[in-house]
């Protein structure tokens, strides 16, 4: 199986749906510490990790520092949210932890 079809929210999709899906993928290459969304900013894609590994954090203001919630690797998701509820604010920011590739869909 292909990288999407591994992707666990794809998984029960039939052959026909997967490829009208790929269709609407882009991708995007970062480059280690580079912060691919922050919080607050308009939610409007959700993304797949092809490779390398991103940090998903959140600012806690009681603390005064990042708070590190997950990394993610290949094969994972997040931004899954932004499918349903396009344009809302971001509750974390995502940076690469190394260089790294996802692809992106939106709505």
């Amino acid at each position: 199986n292909g990288l999407i079809e591994r992707v666990s929210i794809f998984k029960h999709l039939v052959a026909a749906d997967l490829a009208k899906l790929k269709l609407g993928l882009h991708y995007t290459c970062l480059r280690e510490g580079e912060v691919l969304f922050y919080e607050g900013d308009l939610a409007n894609e959700f993304y797949i990790v092809c490779k390398g590994s991103l940090t998903i954090s959140q600012y806690d203001h009681q603390a005064e520092k990042e708070r590190i919630l997950k990394v993610v690797g290949k094969a994972e998701c997040f931004g899954e949210i932004s499918l349903m509820l396009s344009g809302i604010p971001r509750t974390a920011a995502v940076t690469a932890t190394r260089p790294s590739y996802v692809f992106s869909l939106d709505k």
